[in-house]
């Protein structure tokens, strides 16, 4: 992993010790930091712009098992470092924590948005968009 690309201490949510990646909010080479972190394994710790931490769910299999498991919830207030007061208030990705939507709704809002959508994103409609 590349030293100038991570923080100095162990993340404390990962009890391997790993020290976290530290994602380039410019962007830089996002092949090269995609093969970074997908060297890390299927949860790699990152530290995001502004020094929030947090865990990256690599891979299809791997986040579709996260998102599933009955202890992940995605709404706002289910995010320890936003209600401790450790996000500020201009945090540049802020909005996508705290901006309710499908993407942060749970359980049955979720469900109600996830059809409303769901026509649009058939197996030929994506791949049409590839």
């Amino acid at each position: 992993m590349n030293t100038a690309n991570t923080a100095n201490t162990p993340h404390p949510a990962d009890p391997s010790g790993r020290t976290p990646y530290r994602l380039d909010p410019a962007g830089g080479c996002p092949h090269a930091d995609n093969a970074r972190l997908l060297a890390g394994g299927a949860v790699v710790p990152v530290v995001l712009p502004g020094e929030v931490e947090g865990m990256a769910v690599l891979g299809h299999d791997a986040l579709r098992e996260f998102l599933s498991h009955p202890d992940v919830a995605k709404g706002a207030r289910h995010f320890t470092a936003l209600a401790e007061g450790r996000i500020p208030d201009g945090w540049p990705l802020r909005t996508f924590a705290t901006v309710p939507g499908m993407t942060t709704a749970d359980g049955a809002d979720h469900r109600r948005l996830r059809t409303l959508v769901s026509s649009a994103f058939t197996a030929r409609r994506v791949e049409a968009l590839r």
